[in-house]
């Protein structure tokens, strides 16, 4: 009640006076002729004008008027909200306008736009690839006596989420010289506890950036239909040369978070390890040279992964010792190892 002196203030009153002298003027001199239609209307035109600005100032003297303007201000210059509802290709535009390099440093070396030009470019392709979470890898290193060679039975288990245009393939193989190791199963689990396990998977040489690879892909685009994710678990049994076996993850595709769990059997121990990374905080533990766990849990890059060295204990004669057997080193060249 306090706003209505303002709301009938003198500027709104005048207005209404305006217009009703325009609405008699028009009922007796409507069709006096061109100059006093001309007049009547310019007196409606302006009494209108001033009822609308009094009307539109008593609104933004309202405190919810203040308050929805500050909101819009705040979503705009602080919280920059209006970024997030902008295309595709609006977006990259945004962010090559924003991170570019300023004129000083352009001055210094002048193809460093190029540097801030593919950053943009990679980071924005996450739109289209599916993306992985809590990514695991469940191992077991041990020696097969039938082959004569240190093996890992692994289980790769992470939940996948669909890019843009839905799921792709899951590629699974291993380098080409790598003739014993094998995927044994692909498990696709759908939120509904409804599953499709892939076995006997075909495997076909396929050269990726100068290397040559064994790769063969499980379609999931049918099973994933409709599914806002899939769990994924991948048996694998890989196998390295006759002591030793150098054991390593490369992530291919962008993931949030991921845990390692490798447990040595028939006397072979984790000799070395390293991890692959531009900064994030990993986890390393270790109660024996017979386990090892690996955990980050923050995102990681495609490219980032972790190797490690797998053997039969030896002494510097260069002689194996195994609960199995006793084993002679020869010198032996760095093996091939799994794509994933």
């Amino acid at each position: 009640m306090k706003h209505l002196p303002l709301l009938f203030s003198k500027y709104l009153w005048l207005g209404v006076i305006l217009l009703l002298i325009a609405i008699i003027f028009n009922k007796y001199f409507g069709q006096a002729g061109f100059l006093p239609y001309v007049v009547i209307q310019l007196i409606q035109s302006v009494a209108v004008a001033i009822i609308v600005a009094s009307i539109f100032t008593y609104t933004m003297g309202t405190a919810e008027f203040v308050d929805k303007i500050k909101d819009l201000l705040e979503d705009v210059v602080v919280s920059r909200r209006f970024l997030g509802n902008l295309s595709s290709k609006d977006k990259e535009e945004a962010l090559h306008a924003i991170l570019k390099a300023s004129d000083a440093e352009s001055k210094i070396y002048s193809n460093i736009t190029r540097f801030y030009s593919h950053h943009v470019s990679k980071t924005l392709e996450i739109r289209e690839k599916c993306v992985r979470s809590n990514y695991t890898i469940t191992a077991r290193a041990f020696y097969d006596n039938s082959k004569k060679l240190v093996a890992v039975s692994g289980i790769y288990s992470y939940r996948l989420f669909p890019g843009a245009t839905g799921y792709q393939p899951i590629k699974v193989g291993f380098d080409e010289g790598d003739i014993h190791s094998r995927i044994e199963r692909v498990i696709v689990h759908k939120p509904n506890g409804e599953r499709r396990v892939f076995e006997a998977i075909e495997l076909f040489p396929q050269e990726n950036v100068g290397a040559h690879d064994r790769l063969g892909s499980v379609a999931t685009e049918e099973i994933g239909k409709g599914q806002d994710h899939l769990d994924i678990e991948i048996h694998v049994l890989e196998y390295g040369l006759d002591h030793w076996f150098m054991f390593t993850f490369k992530a291919l595709q962008p993931t949030d978070g991921f845990r390692l769990n490798l447990i040595c059997t028939n006397g072979l121990e984790v000799r070395k390890h390293c991890v692959f990374d531009d900064g994030n905080a990993y986890h390393v533990d270790s109660d024996s040279p017979q386990e090892l766990n690996i955990a980050c849990h923050q995102w990681i890059k495609e490219g980032v992964g972790v190797s490690i060295l797998i053997s039969i204990p030896h002494s510097f004669d260069g002689k194996g010792v195994s609960s199995e057997e006793q084993l002679v080193a020869s010198e032996i060249s760095m093996p091939l190892r799994a794509v994933q």
